[in-house]
C-alpha cells in the first residue's frame, strides 16, 4: 500500500497534515518534520493532502470562484494545484496525482501541461506610472533577474537569462517601463557590479544614475557586522584560554612551574580583555549608527536631517576606524565611508516628507507624537521578549494620548497619513530578498526543471495568491499594486480563464 507507515498513527498523520497547513511557509518545515516522524517527504506531503482533502469535504456548499484540492475535475487544474500549492518537483505531482486520485500520468505530460500554460503568461508586465524597483539575482545554475515592487510585493519581472552584466539589467528594465507613461522613481539594490552598471546604462548619465539609486542597508553594513562577531568569537575563544591557563596555574607544583603559568594567565587574561573591550565598544558604535540611520529621531520626536545623519555617521564610522583595534571592523567602517551616499540616499524623501507632513500636521506636539507612533510600530515588526513587551506598553500609551487629544476618528486619520508617507521610503531590498524565498522554495524541488515557462507560472501563481498573514492577509500582491483593477478571483479560476480566453480568440 502506498505511503503504509505502521509506526506512525492517525492521530500522528492529522497532526503532521495540520502543522504543515499552518506553517507550510517556513523554511526546512517539510525535511524536519521527515526527520522527526522517519518517513519521506512526499509522505508528509500526502498527509498534508488527506487533511486538504478532509477539510473540502466539510465546505460541500463553497463559492464556485473559489476551488479547493479535490474537486477538481480536470486533470490540468490537479496538476497546476498539486504543483503550485504544494511546491512539488514533477516526480512529486506524479505521485500525488497516483495516490490521492488514483491517476497514472508521466511527467512529459506534466511537463507539458505547466509548461503549456506557462507559455500563455508573460515573463513581465508593462509598468504606466511612477514606481520604484527592488531588484536582486538569484541562481539555478543560470542567474534570474528578479524584480519587484516593494509596497505590494508584486513581481513584475522574473527573466532567466544567460548572464547577469550591465547590459542585461538595463534592457529588463527598459522593458519594464511604458515610454510614454511609465517613470522610475528609484531603483533599489544591493553594489553587484552588473547592477549599477545597468542603472548608469539606463539613465545615460551617472550623476543621474546615483539619484535614482538607493543603496541596500544589509549589505553596505553587513562588512561591519561580519568584523564585529569576529571580535565576540574571538573574545570568546581568548576568555576559555584564560580559564584553561588559570586551571593549569593552580595545578603547578614548583616555583618555576608557578611562575611560568602565572605569566601565561596573565597574558592570557590580558588578550581576553582587549576582546571583549574591543567587542563591546564596537557593538555599542554600531547600536548608535543603527538609530542615526532610523528615520525618526525618537528623542526629538521628528524626522531626521540628512545633514544631521552625515555628521553623526562621520563621526561614528571615525571612531571606528581609530579606537578599535579590530582589522576587520576598521575596513568594515571603510567600506561604509565609501559607499555612504548610496546608504543615506533615502534621506533626501525623509526631508521631503518632513515639508509635507509639517504642513498637514500643524501642531507640533501631535506630529511628535505620531512620529514616535510609527517608528514603534516599525520596531515591533521584528522585536521579541521584553522589548517587544516593552515596545507594546509604549505604543498603547501613546495611543491613548493622542486619542483623547483628538478623538479616534481624527487619530486614525492623522496617524493613516503619516504612515502611507513614511512607509513609501525603503532603506533596503529586504521585499525582493523575501521574493527570492519564495521563489527558492520551487527550485529546491525542481532538479534542474526550471525554465521561463515554468518562472512565468510561478511568478502568476505568487501575484495572485493570497497573503495568509501580515498586513497584507487576505489581500494578493496584484490587488495591491494594481488596485480595484486587479480580479479578485481564486488564482486557479483566473488562469484557467485566460486559457481559454486565449483559445476563443486564436
Amino acid at each position: 500500500m502506498a505511503f503504509q507507515r505502521n509506526h506512525v498513527s492517525n492521530a500522528e498523520r492529522l497532526e503532521i497534515g495540520l502543522h504543515v497547513f499552518q506553517y507550510k511557509s517556513r523554511y526546512g518545515l517539510i525535511t524536519n518534520l521527515a526527520r522527526k516522524y522517519v518517513v519521506s517527504r512526499w509522505f508528509i506531503y500526502y498527509c498534508y493532502m488527506n487533511v486538504m482533502l478532509a477539510l473540502d469535504r466539510q465546505h460541500e456548499k463553497r463559492p464556485s470562484l473559489k476551488p479547493q484540492y479535490g474537486y477538481y475535475e480536470s486533470l490540468d487544474a490537479r496538476v497546476l494545484s498539486v504543483y503550485l500549492d504544494t511546491e512539488a518537483s514533477l516526480s512529486g505531482v506524479k505521485k500525488a496525482l497516483k495516490n490521492l486520485f488514483g491517476q497514472e500520468v508521466c511527467i512529459g505530460r506534466i511537463s507539458e501541461i505547466l509548461n503549456e500554460y506557462g507559455n500563455q503568461l508573460e515573463s513581465s508586465d508593462t509598468v504606466t506610472c511612477r514606481v520604484k524597483f527592488i531588484s536582486d539575482e538569484i541562481f539555478i545554475g543560470a542567474p534570474i533577474l528578479v524584480t519587484v515592487e516593494p509596497l505590494s510585493g508584486y513581481i513584475l519581472s522574473v527573466e532567466l537569462v544567460e548572464r547577469r552584466d550591465k547590459e542585461t539589467w538595463g534592457a529588463c528594465w527598459i522593458e519594464l517601463i511604458d515610454n510614454e507613461s511609465g517613470h522610475i522613481e528609484q531603483i533599489i539594490a544591493d553594489l553587484g557590479k552588473g547592477l549599477l552598471g545597468g542603472i548608469e546604462l539606463l539613465c545615460e548619465d551617472r550623476e543621474k544614475a546615483k539619484v535614482i539609486f538607493q543603496g541596500d542597508m544589509f549589505h553596505i553594513i553587513m562588512r561591519l557586522v561580519a568584523g564585529i562577531h569576529q571580535a565576540e568569537r574571538k573574545a570568546y575563544a581568548a576568555i576559555e584560554k584564560a580559564y584553561d591557563a588559570f586551571d593549569k596555574f593552580e595545578r603547578a607544583k614548583s616555583e618555576r612551574v608557578l611562575q611560568h603559568r602565572l605569566e601565561t594567565y596573565e597574558k592570557a587574561q590580558a588578550e581576553a580583555e582587549k576582546w571583549i573591550q574591543c567587542y563591546d565598544e564596537s557593538m555599542y558604535l554600531f547600536r548608535e549608527l543603527q538609530e542615526v540611520l532610523r528615520i525618526v529621531d525618537m528623542t526629538r520626536g521628528e524626522l531626521r536631517r540628512k545633514a544631521d545623519v552625515i555628521a553623526e555617521v562621520k563621526a561614528i564610522l571615525e571612531l571606528l576606524e581609530e579606537e578599535i583595534g579590530s582589522e576587520k571592523i576598521q575596513k568594515g567602517a571603510a567600506y561604509i565611508r565609501t559607499h555612504q551616499d548610496a546608504l543615506l540616499q533615502y534621506f533626501d524623501e525623509v526631508e521631503a516628507a518632513a515639508k509635507d507632513l509639517n504642513t498637514t500636521i500643524v501642531e507640533d506636539e501631535v506630529r511628535q507624537c505620531v512620529f514616535r507612533l510609527y517608528a514603534y510600530q516599525q520596531q515591533l515588526y521584528t522585536a521579541y521578549g521584553q522589548r517587544k513587551r516593552l515596545l507594546h506598553a509604549q505604543k498603547a500609551a501613546l495611543e491613548q494620548r493622542l486619542s483623547e487629544r483628538l478623538g479616534e476618528a481624527e487619530y486614525r486619520r492623522v496617524y493613516h497619513i503619516v504612515e502611507q508617507t513614511l512607509s513609501s521610503i525603503f532603506r533596503s531590498s529586504s521585499m525582493v530578498e523575501n521574493t527570492n524565498s519564495r521563489l527558492r522554495r520551487f527550485f529546491d524541488s525542481a532538479r534542474n526543471q526550471i525554465n521561463q515557462a515554468r518562472l512565468n507560472l510561478i511568478r502568476f501563481y505568487l501575484n495572485h495568491k493570497l497573503f495568509e498573514r501580515g498586513r497584507r492577509r487576505g489581500k494578493t500582491a496584484s490587488q495591491l499594486f494594481h488596485g480595484d483593477e486587479a480580479l479578485s478571483e481564486h488564482w486557479l479560476s483566473i488562469l484557467l480563464s485566460k486559457k481559454a480566453q486565449k483559445a476563443a480568440t486564436a
